[in-house]
């Protein structure tokens, strides 16, 4: 006869409902951790850490775990959901609520809501927002990086699209967001060189309709305004030259 299993580790709340959120699953699918093993391909030592409530297992442990016990996507949501909790109060981060899209109207205000979708979105590795967000040529790791400590903003349309597959932003609601990111980039947009010097609806029709050549185009000189000649002050909401 196997061991009982030491009760759950309540300590941290979140992360407590996490593991017994798991270990409901396996224990409605009758499986051991062995056998369990052996559906997910992660070791028994793995699965039991995962479900004591002592550390947040990787999400995508949760969703084998889950998937393997024969839970359908509704249990699947729900495991990423506690997940995401999990991380939140662990991590302890406390941004202030910002505003909704459609009210941003600086660039400090666009930065800490960006940097509330990823902590809301249980602050993934930077790895894994680059993979969500459709790889390298979309999402550096260093322009994440520097995104999610408030020391810039998405440099292009592409990469704040990028940015937001990564957090998981509906793309019902990702329209709102781009909207936001093209409102206080408009200095970007009046300074464009010729044959791109319009206002920035006008240069969104053409980047959004045009060729490859054209969108490469404006992406090389955003990117440059943005890294070269632009520092942004979040202390005071402030734009400054470098």
């Amino acid at each position: 006869m196997g061991r009982i299993e030491q009760p759950v580790d309540e300590t941290v709340p979140a992360r407590g409902r996490l593991a017994t959120y798991l270990r409901m699953h396996r224990y409605s699918a009758g499986c051991t951790y062995a056998q369990l093993s052996a559906l997910t391909n992660l070791s028994p030592a793995t699965l039991k850490r995962a479900a004591s409530g002592k550390v947040i297992p990787g999400r995508e442990t949760v969703d084998a775990i889950i998937q393997a016990c024969g839970g359908d996507k509704a249990a699947q949501i729900g495991g990423r959901d506690l997940w995401r909790r999990a991380r939140i109060e662990e991590r302890g981060r406390r941004l202030g609520t910002p505003p909704r899209p459609h009210l941003i109207a600086s660039q400090a205000e666009l930065g800490l809501a960006l940097v509330n979708l990823y902590e809301q979105n249980g602050a993934p590795s930077l790895r894994e927002m680059q993979r969500r967000g459709g790889g390298a040529q979309w999402l550096a790791l260093s322009s994440i990086s520097r995104i999610i400590k408030r020391q810039s903003l998405p440099s292009t349309p592409q990469q704040m699209e990028a940015f937001l597959a990564a957090c998981e932003v509906p793309a019902r609601t990702q329209p709102a967001w781009i909207e936001a990111w093209v409102r206080v980039s408009v200095p970007f947009f009046n300074r464009m060189p010729p044959p791109y010097r319009h206002s920035y609806t006008d240069t969104q029709k053409i980047y959004y309709s045009g060729g490859n050549q054209q969108r490469m185009e404006i992406d090389r000189f955003l990117e440059a305004e943005t890294l070269a000649r632009m520092r942004l002050d979040f202390s005071t909401g402030a734009t400054t030259r470098a």
